[in-house]
């Protein structure tokens, strides 16, 4: 999988400054060119608009900023030489700055290639317009936390649990021009079922004079408070939105990062594969914003477990039976859930989930060795795992087609997660004796 920032005519469109090859995005039509910068990439010295009494913001009401591309400009204007790198400005038309350069920000954006082969974990409509389509796809840290200065305040007193997870950003000052991009990692870490990292503030900060005196920063985060030099902030790990185009680009609906040397050469000549910004996306942006993927995975991995009691039961097969009941849309088949994303291979032996109140069951006739053809309910549950990755309670899933036998849950894992050491199947798990499941 390889991640890139668009170019000039994908990003802008053209209008003569500009290479012809390709043309704006059509989620661009609707969004607007400009884009929001994340809390981190202000932490991390990405450059928001001027302020003034309207400063230019994305029709989320974010704050704009300054874009890098993965373009060099063809015409050469005046003041700035050609070898320079195109930005888009906080309002949306072209910029330019010096490849050193580290205070525009990082989109970055899937090519259709990619997007293609990708399942979102979630898709929707972008609330103020219905034709822009937004998916979320990996996590990365991105706004301040509401509560940040609190949780310094804990952390002095008692640190919190690291995850294991990091993620990198350039360690060098954002007006260091003559240091090469230099990887400083920062750990990932677990309060309360939130997860952070904890960033020192180093913004590029620009002040306007208002006629009555008093000074504005241009460091404004998105609780509307200013950063400044040294500020310990406490960024939140949060999923990444995607605005998808009809093309089958995917583009990150916010910057997420800043503060990274776009390359170490004094002229930009256009080729981006060869940058330090490129390897900063798919060396570590990218890899990191997918890390917790597969965790996570067994994390909210769900299977149905406890029966349902006899009281529920009947209830459930009463509506089951007049059709009043809501199905979800999701079933499971050889153990394994499916939804409309991710269809089964067959229409044979489907379980189907339903949803009674708050709760979710799923419907599985009994076999040979139960009362044979009675609809038995378990309730869905996330599978609890231990400390030491093992599942804390034994379940069977259907017979597997290949041997005609119950299979543990560590099969089951296996199925589901491929082997590596985030799989417990894959080392072993002791409670795989007995079943819950009937038949």
């Amino acid at each position: 999988m390889k991640a890139t920032l668009l170019n000039s005519t994908q990003a802008l469109g053209s209008d003569g400054y500009f290479r012809t090859e390709g043309q704006l995005l059509e989620v661009f039509r609707h969004y607007g060119t400009q884009a929001g910068l994340s809390d981190l990439a202000i932490f991390l010295g990405g450059a928001l608009s001027l302020p003034h009494n309207n400063p230019a913001t994305t029709m989320d009401g974010k704050r704009s900023g300054f874009i890098y591309t993965s373009s060099s400009p063809v015409a050469d204007f005046p003041f700035s030489p050609a070898g320079d790198v195109t930005l888009v400005s906080p309002y949306g038309s072209e910029s330019r700055t010096v490849p050193q350069s580290r205070d525009s920000a990082i989109r970055p954006a899937l090519p259709p290639e990619i997007t293609s082969s990708i399942t979102p974990d979630k898709e929707k409509a972008h609330p103020k317009k219905e034709a822009l389509r937004i998916v979320e796809y990996g996590e990365y840290p991105q706004s301040i936390a509401s509560d940040s200065e609190d949780l310094e305040r804990e952390f002095q007193k008692q640190p919190f649990a690291k995850t294991g997870a990091k993620y990198t950003f350039d360690g060098e000052e954002v007006d260091a021009y003559d240091k090469p991009f230099n990887p400083q990692k920062y750990d990932e870490y677990e309060h309360d079922g939130k997860r952070y990292i904890r960033v020192e503030a180093r913004p590029t900060l620009s002040y306007k004079q208002f006629l009555d005196g008093h000074l504005e920063s241009n460091a404004i985060l998105s609780n509307g408070k200013e950063v400044k030099e040294g500020d310990i902030g406490w960024i939140e790990v949060q999923p990444v939105e995607w605005l998808a185009d009809p093309s089958g680009w995917w583009v990150s609906r916010q910057a997420l990062a800043a503060g990274v040397q776009y390359d170490a050469k004094e002229k930009y000549d256009g080729k981006f594969d060869d940058t330090n910004a490129n390897k900063f996306i798919n060396e570590h942006l990218l890899k990191e914003m997918l890390q917790t993927r597969r965790s996570i995975t067994m994390s909210t991995l769900e299977y149905p477990q406890d029966l349902a009691p006899d009281a529920i039961r009947d209830g459930l097969e009463k509506a089951y039976s007049q059709g009043t009941l809501r199905a979800t849309g999701a079933s499971y088949f050889e153990g394994q859930k499916y939804d409309g994303n991710n269809p089964p291979p067959s229409a044979a032996a489907v379980d189907q989930e339903y949803e009674l109140g708050d709760k979710r069951y799923v419907r599985t006739v009994g076999g040979k060795e139960t009362e044979e053809g009675k609809g038995y309910w378990f309730e869905v549950k996330p599978i609890e795992f231990g400390a030491d990755g093992l599942g804390k309670k034994s379940l069977w899933s259907r017979a597997n087609p290949a041997t005609g036998t119950p299979e543990p849950m560590t099969a089951y894992l296996k199925r589901i997660l491929g082997d590596g050491p985030q799989n417990p199947a894959a080392r072993g798990d002791a409670n795989s004796k007995g079943g819950d499941l009937p038949g």
